[in-house]
C-alpha cells in the first residue's frame, strides 16, 4: 500500500476523529458473570463473538462484543485469545475513510508544533480465505505503559465489500456495525468513559490528543474531558497508581426504566435514558 502525503486532502475535516470502541479485560469471576446475565445478553444488547459471522454468543466465548449504533464495548475474559492480562485496557479511535484507501497518520498531525510524538504504523490483513483483504491500517505511539493501550486507525472501505458482499466505497462504523446493532434493543451507543490514569498514562494521551488537534472541553482540578462527536473521554491522573483503571462506563439507553444491579465489582444503575457501569 502506497501512502501519499496528500492523500488526506479533500476528504473531509482532518479534526474529526472519533471514538471507536473500548476494550476491558476482567477477572473470571466478573467475565463469567457478564457471559450469562439476562440483562447484559437478553436485554440491554446485542451481544456476539466477533467477525466474520457477529455469531451469538455461548458459554465457550472467551470475548464478546456489546454492539451499540456507532460504537462498541469488547469484554474480555483471562483467556482471551489475544493474550491480553486481567486489567488490560485499550481505547480505539478512527477516522471515516473513502476510496482510495491511502491514508496516513501524519497528514492528520497538527502543523506547527514541534516535535510531535513519533507514530508507529501497522496494517492487519483479514483472512477471507480465498484472499485476503486489509481491515485496517493502526498507528500508535511507543511511550510506557503497564496497561493502558490507545491506537488511531483507518478503516478500509474494501473490507466492508468483501465482509458484506456489498460494494462500499466509505466506512464508518455505523456501517460495520450495521449488521450487529440491534435497535430494538436498549442500547444506543457508549457515550462517556471516564478513566483513572497513572502519570505516563495521563501524559501519553493528552500528548498524542494534542498532536491530532482534539480539543479538551472541561478541566476539573487535574482531570481534563475531550469531545469525540457524541462520545466524551475524562482521564485523570493518580500519581500513585501503578496501573490505569477503568471508573465508569456511560452508554445511552432508550427508555427511562430505574433500576440497579452489581455484578461483582462493576455497580450498574439504570435511570434517565443512561445506563451507567462504575467499576471499583
Amino acid at each position: 500500500m502506497i501512502l501519499s502525503s496528500c492523500s488526506s486532502q479533500n476528504r473531509g475535516k482532518k479534526n474529526d476523529l472519533k471514538f471507536n470502541h473500548l476494550y476491558v479485560v476482567v477477572d473470571a469471576e466478573i467475565y463469567n458473570q457478564f457471559l450469562t446475565n439476562d440483562f447484559v445478553q437478553n436485554e440491554f444488547a446485542n451481544s456476539d463473538m466477533g467477525m466474520p459471522n457477529f455469531q451469538k454468543i455461548d458459554n465457550t466465548a472467551k470475548t464478546f462484543y456489546i454492539r451499540g449504533e456507532n460504537t462498541y464495548l469488547e469484554l474480555m475474559g483471562p483467556e482471551n485469545k489475544f493474550k491480553e492480562p486481567v486489567g488490560a485496557i485499550g481505547i480505539g479511535f478512527s477516522w471515516d475513510t473513502q476510496l482510495p484507501f491511502t491514508y496516513n497518520i501524519n497528514d492528520y498531525l497538527k502543523v506547527g508544533k514541534n516535535n510531535p510524538p513519533k507514530f508507529e504504523t501497522f496494517e492487519f490483513p483479514w483472512d477471507f480465505h480465498d484472499h485476503k483483504t486489509v481491515w485496517y491500517q493502526a498507528s500508535y505511539t511507543k511511550a510506557k505503559s503497564n496497561n493502558l493501550s490507545t491506537w488511531y486507525s483507518f478503516y478500509n472501505p474494501a473490507f466492508l465489500s468483501d465482509l458484506f458482499k456489498k460494494n462500499y466505497t466509505q466506512y464508518s462504523n455505523k456501517d460495520y456495525l450495521s449488521k450487529a446493532y440491534n435497535p430494538k434493543k436498549l442500547l444506543t451507543d457508549l457515550v462517556a468513559v471516564n478513566l483513572s490514569c497513572t502519570k505516563l498514562d495521563f501524559d501519553k494521551i493528552v500528548n498524542e490528543l494534542k498532536y491530532l488537534d482534539s480539543k479538551i472541553i472541561l478541566k476539573n482540578g487535574s482531570s481534563v474531558t475531550y469531545q469525540f462527536q457524541k462520545f466524551q473521554l475524562t482521564i485523570a491522573p493518580n500519581n500513585s497508581a501503578s496501573t490505569s483503571n477503568v471508573e465508569s462506563i456511560t452508554f445511552k439507553t432508550k427508555n427511562t426504566q430505574s433500576n440497579n444491579m452489581i455484578i461483582e465489582k462493576i455497580k450498574i444503575k439504570n435511570n434517565d435514558s443512561k445506563s451507567i457501569w462504575e467499576f471499583h
